[in-house]
């Protein structure tokens, strides 16, 4: 089980490193390797529950292969990976057989991630030839792996011979299992798909074939459904039109039928792209529309904007100016899943309300709770045989009642909070979203006025002002929900091991196009190597508003610096700009949510006043701590100390 897992990954990550191919070859062979194998990686065994399933009453030597087996390949790091590789390696190198042939096979997946093709390779055929010596089933799993790492440099010829290899071992085999049937049909697949990239769709038409009588009888309906959207695919650039379509149909109504209708539509867009090429536009659009209505009707956001985009492009193609302005201005409204002014309200006042008749249900339970027991306590007054029970039962009601009116005294608190804080939140809305939101008006107008003349130029133009609107707009929604999910105590808080230069370099990605925009020299200074044990989405949430507000309160010319340092078990991360500073009045409340007015930037640039608050209750939430040190119009420097992963990843391996 765990080679085929292990083979099964390293199918998919292959596919995925082609480069060099042009854009419809390359989203063919993602998506093949993709659909195929997401099912079967998606039920990987977690790495503890594989731990404690080891028989530790065996040979040390063989549990200590086993652990080591499981550490290289369910490592979250190419570099653990190799290290633990090199370690399995090193042991088994007295040792014959089936655990040598996995040491090698562990060391060239190691490599293979790191891409070390060369060494990769020299590991695999290393393993091939023990292979030769165990089973057929082992040696046809190693030229897969050989067939995969050539595919992944763009061997294709090697690649190709290596899975023929691998397909002929399969066929000479009198009785396949299961498992050995799925990797047959996978490299059918597999080989049909480097035929397609070649562009000899005949070759690649009959292997999906292959792969398709396989699946059939298997009886994969869901792999029997993607196989027959690849022959669709093959049908469609051989100019086969109506085989082409009629595959794609029934993949497609399978799909619908078995609630895939994400994947049915990325299938209906790989047809709309063949047909662009091909300058069909019709056809295409015709694929697009079904698309669009699909990922409408069932909610898909993400693949409605994507279509929505293609049908822009297909309606300019065609010279419909109207349609393309309708489409693109449905891609624009889901890219970033704008919300207006009354669904945040709206959204505000059933978190409110929800809140208030839970703590409401709370004190009715403890009011009814209260009568029982006076009932309880009138019920016991019967005479003078029971005083000595009825006084208990006295006593007993006395300190119930306190603790019930004490909880209820706290209920009447929390609600009062609740409510002032609801009062906080909605002056806040109305403040700062008055002004993006209204700027939609005067947007509308221009759009208008566009189009009526036929300004297309300036239709663009507006499109890139009503982009800038909505990222602000939600930037601000992101805020205000994290706020309020924070402040009632629902924020996810999942801890795991995080790469501080890879998270940094995100956030640098993020707001590069805003520091370009002001001409400020925006630095990211952090070493690799840094891990923390903290929560992704908190995390970006902190780095992303000190980097913002640096930013919007640094002038043109300006700079700001993210570093990085270790220092005993905490990293230590500075964000500081040359901005315009803040007072010391401001910096004694900077982390507390008053007013309702906010802070204008150096271009004019609003925010909501909640930035800095979640930033300090999140970095609380990682057991961090912050500091900031500033001066008027010297700048600011903000720095934050988050855990180490390693001063907890020995805890976390006693456990």
């Amino acid at each position: 089980m765990e080679m085929l897992q292990s083979i099964q990954g390293w199918m998919l990550q292959n596919h995925q490193r082609n480069k060099g191919l042009n854009l419809s070859k390359l989203r063919v062979a993602f998506f093949i390797g993709l659909s195929f194998f997401f099912y079967q990686i998606s039920a990987q065994t977690p790495y503890l529950d594989s731990l404690r399933n080891i028989d530790q009453s065996g040979k040390p030597d063989t549990v200590i292969f086993q652990i080591l087996n499981l550490q290289a390949t369910r490592s979250d790091s190419p570099d653990s990976a190799l290290k633990y590789s090199k370690k399995f390696y090193e042991l088994t190198k007295e040792v014959e057989g089936d655990w040598r042939m996995r040491a090698l096979q562990t060391l060239g997946n190691a490599y293979e991630e790191i891409g070390n093709h060369e060494l990769a390779i020299k590991y695999y055929f290393e393993a091939l030839e023990i292979a030769k010596t165990i089973s057929n089933s082992d040696e046809a799993m190693m030229s897969i792996n050989i067939a995969d790492t050539y595919t992944g440099i763009e061997a294709y010829e090697k690649g190709k011979l290596s899975y023929h290899t691998a397909i002929n071992i399969f066929e000479q085999t009198p009785s396949l299992s299961n498992y050995d049937s799925t990797f047959l049909t996978a490299s059918y697949v597999n080989l049909g798909d480097l035929y397609l990239i070649q562009e000899a769709y005949d070759s690649a038409l009959h292997y999906f074939q292959q792969a398709q009588y396989l699946a059939e009888l298997l009886d994969r309906q869901y792999y029997l459904a993607i196989i027959r959207g690849n022959i669709a695919i093959a049908y469609a650039n051989l100019g086969n039109d109506t085989n082409a379509e009629d595959e794609i149909l029934k993949a497609v109504t399978f799909l619908e039928g078995q609630g895939e209708w994400n994947t049915a539509v990325e299938f209906l867009q790989y047809m709309v792209d063949i047909y662009r090429e091909r300058q069909e536009y019709q056809t295409a659009a015709n694929y697009a529309t079904r698309g669009y209505e699909l990922a409408k009707q069932h909610g898909y956001k993400r693949e409605l904007q994507n279509i929505s985009f293609k049908l822009y492009e297909i309606k300019k193609l065609q010279n419909e100016p109207s349609e393309a302005l309708k489409y693109h201005e449905v891609y624009a409204q889901y890219r970033d899943s704008v919300i207006n002014r009354e669904t945040i309200q709206r959204i505000a006042d059933q978190r409110t309300e929800f809140e208030v008749g839970q703590k409401q249900a709370e004190v009715d339970l403890l009011t009814a709770e209260k009568r029982t027991q006076q009932v309880i306590l009138f019920s016991t007054a019967g005479g003078a045989l029971f005083v000595v029970i009825l006084l208990g039962l006295v006593y007993k009601n006395y300190r119930d009642k306190n603790r019930i009116n004490k909880v209820l005294e706290d209920q009447k608190a929390q609600l009062e909070a609740l409510n002032s804080t609801k009062d906080k939140f909605f002056s806040i809305i109305s403040h700062d979203l008055r002004g993006p939101v209204s700027a939609f008006s005067g947007i509308t107008r221009l759009i208008k006025h566009a189009v009526q003349n036929k300004e297309h130029d300036d239709l663009i133009e507006i499109s890139d002002h009503i982009d800038e609107s909505v990222e602000h707009l939600s930037g601000l929604l992101d805020n205000l929900l994290s706020w309020a999910m924070q402040q009632q105590g629902h924020f996810p808080n999942v801890p795991e091991k995080l790469n501080l230069k890879a998270l940094t370099s995100e956030i640098k990605g993020i707001f590069s196009n805003m520091a370009d925009a002001k001409k400020i020299d925006l630095k990211v200074n952090v070493q690799d190597g840094i891990n923390l044990w903290a929560d992704k989405n908190t995390s970006m949430t902190i780095l992303r508003n000190l980097v913002n507000n640096a930013l919007k309160f640094t002038k043109s010319g300006g700079e700001v610096k993210v570093a990085a340092e270790q220092h005993e078990n905490m990293a230590v991360i500075t964000v500081s700009d040359t901005g315009i500073g803040m007072s010391e009045d401001k910096i004694e409340t900077l982390f507390q949510l008053q007013g309702t007015k906010s802070d204008f930037g150096t271009s004019g640039e609003k925010g909501l006043g909640l930035g800095l608050q979640l930033v300090y209750e999140f970095v609380e939430l990682n057991n961090g701590t912050i500091e900031v040190q500033s001066e008027e119009g010297r700048g600011t420097q903000f720095t934050i100390q988050l855990p180490l992963f390693e001063s907890v990843s020995q805890g976390l391996l006693h456990n």
